[in-house]
Order: C-alpha cells, then structure tokens, then sequence
C-alpha cells in the first residue's frame, strides 16, 4: 500500500491551513512533540521530506522538523489564481509590510467562502519572518474582505494614460477597521481549495500551524501546494 493511501486512512479531508517554500538540505533535526520543542506553537514554511502513518519530516531553512500527524489533521491546497479573483467581496489574507509611506503586499491568499472571518484582522505576522522584506520591518497579517471603493456619486476625469508599475491599491475591511494596501504585479496570488492526506507527498511544499496545548504541541493547520505551488503566506 502506497504512503497516500495509508494517510487516507488516517485523515479526514478538507479543512483549513497556510504553507511557504523548501530551502537548502538540513542541517539538524528538530521535533515538535514536546514543551521543549522549537516548533512548539510556530508557523512552520518548508518541504515536506518523508512520510509516514504517523510522522511528518518537513525541510527548512534552519534544519528539519518532524512532525506528529494524527487523525483529525485537517489539509488545504494551495492553487494559482491572478489579480482577477481578487474582486469585491471576497474574503482574503494578505501578509504586507510598510514601504515608502503605504502598506505593501508579499502575497494574497483568497479564502474559500466557508473559511470567510478565518483569522479576520490586522496584527503582526513575522516580527523576525521570513528572509529579505519580512526581515527588514516585520510583517502584518490582514484578514478581510475587498472593498470595492466605489465613492458616493461620480466623477469624470480625462487625461493622458499612465502606466504604473507600483501596483494596485485595494482596501480591506474587517471588524473594527480597514487596510489599505498596495499589491505589486509581482505579489503571488493563490487561492485556498478543499485537500486530504493525498497531498502530503515528498517534495510538496506546505506551511504548517503549530498550536500549544497544556505543554504539547500539535498540528494546528496544514497548507499543501498543488503542482508545485509554494504557499507564499
């Protein structure tokens, strides 16, 4: 029996989860079972390595870390998805960091509409984050819907056609509040999608959710990209 079908034993399909890219071979092993673990209650962004009926081996940028999979795991894929599905009224997340005086995004991430108010909010995402601009300021976490912007009445504007390279501006409203936020041309977009244990396969990137409870820590969440795919979250 294949590794895929023994973990299709084990897991129920659909749920929720987030996941970012592989790096260079580990260089120490890591396992997050225990209080002591560094993994405990962490995003963890790599790929996966082996697995097994109960085990995970994740590559990432600092080592590896193993991984406890038990039965209620719930899997998300990651797919590709363009500027064109980030419309009014969907609900998204968007991970962003300050740049020369706006809001920048890294990523959008379209949630399906039963995940909409997952996570919904501004707060910090990777105060130490990931390499290059989750570096240089730490990132926020934005979880709302798009709003349309549309203003009361209309206005006519004629002039000559520019260009513009920045990106595009959009604004996310939430509960208590809204974000403004830029998006790059080269901010990559991807959309959540229902997955299973089938996904977990050597060589997928994922980024997985960790939680914390009485002194253990366990899966919270796992992100699987589709076809080669790396959740950018």
């Amino acid at each position: 029996m294949s590794i895929a079908s023994r973990n299709n034993l084990l897991f129920a399909s659909a749920g929720l989860l987030v996941a970012f890219c592989a790096c260079s071979p580990p260089s120490k092993t890591t396992t997050a079972n225990g209080p002591a673990s560094a993994a405990s209650g962490k995003r963890i962004r790599g790929t996966i390595v082996s697995v097994s009926p109960s085990t995970m081996m994740v590559s990432t940028g600092t080592g590896s870390v193993k991984l406890a999979l038990a039965p209620s795991l719930r899997v998300l894929g990651v797919v590709k998805a363009t500027s064109a599905d980030v419309k009014p009224g969907v609900f998204v997340g968007i991970a962003n960091v300050p740049v020369a005086g706006s809001m920048r995004a890294l990523d959008v991430v379209i949630f399906p509409e039963s995940m909409r108010g997952a996570g919904e909010g501004n707060y910090p995402w990777d105060p130490q984050g990931m390499p290059s601009a989750r570096n240089a300021h730490g990132s926020m976490m934005t979880n709302g819907t798009v709003s349309s912007g549309e203003t009361h009445g209309s206005m006519m504007t004629n002039g000559t056609v520019a260009r513009h390279t920045t990106g595009a501006a959009i604004t996310i409203s939430y509960k208590g509040g809204s974000q403004p936020i830029v998006v790059p041309p080269n901010a990559p977009i991807v959309r959540l999608v229902p997955g299973s244990s089938a996904l977990l396969l050597p060589g997928a990137h994922v980024f997985v959710m960790t939680k914390s409870n009485g002194g253990r820590s366990s899966i919270a969440r796992i992100m699987v990209g589709e076809r080669g795919v790396v959740p950018p979250m």
